[in-house]
């Protein structure tokens, strides 16, 4: 009974911790809203940047590898950095903005 007991209590801590930690679809809303700094939304896409920067170095080695298939290797690796580098700060900054904003 006390382990299920600590379990459910675990459930609700964690699942009210990650929502409040990160909330991408707040960060849209915020994205979107005027009476949010420019500031802070150029604050938390230039960190989404680097960070997609980062992410792109460390998988370099890899991507050299699949580059490397015949056929479509050089057509799917370009496909997956484009959409990363397009993609991926936009939903960072999304998932930062929260955190940076003070509320």
């Amino acid at each position: 009974m006390t382990q299920k007991l600590l379990s459910i209590i675990g459930r609700r801590a964690t699942r009210h911790t990650t929502a409040k930690l990160l909330s991408p679809s707040k960060g849209l809303k915020m994205m979107r809203d005027p009476q949010v700094r420019a500031s802070h939304k150029l604050l938390a896409l230039g960190a989404g940047i680097l960070i997609t920067v980062g992410l792109l170095a460390i998988e370099f080695p890899l991507e050299a590898v699949v580059a490397a298939i015949p056929g479509l290797g050089i057509a799917l690796d370009l496909f997956v950095d484009g959409s990363e580098l397009l993609i991926a700060p936009f939903v960072i900054a999304c998932t930062l903005l929260p955190r940076m904003q003070a509320e």
